[in-house]
């Protein structure tokens, strides 16, 4: 079986990284943490739902259904 990282199914092979995704695009994991870390970390984030100004300034998809909260479970899943 396939590891798809959209769908979290599967086994990843030894020795390979899951990018995260939203709407086919990929997630820049990395900018991702330093951006949520500028606005005082995880829990400012969460308690004033940031979450929208982070896709618009990380320029990901914003027809994505629920992508607020893809994007808080990447965040919390690979950071």
């Amino acid at each position: 079986m396939r590891w798809s990282a959209q769908k979290g199914q599967g086994q990843l092979p030894a020795g390979t990284a899951a990018v995260p995704r939203m709407r086919g695009r990929n997630v820049d994991s990395h900018r991702l943490y330093w951006v949520v870390v500028a606005r005082d970390w995880w829990l400012k984030v969460n308690s004033r739902e940031d979450w929208g100004e982070i896709i618009e300034e990380m320029a990901l998809p914003k027809r994505c259904v629920n992508n607020e909260i893809a994007l808080k479970k990447i965040n919390f899943r690979f950071l």
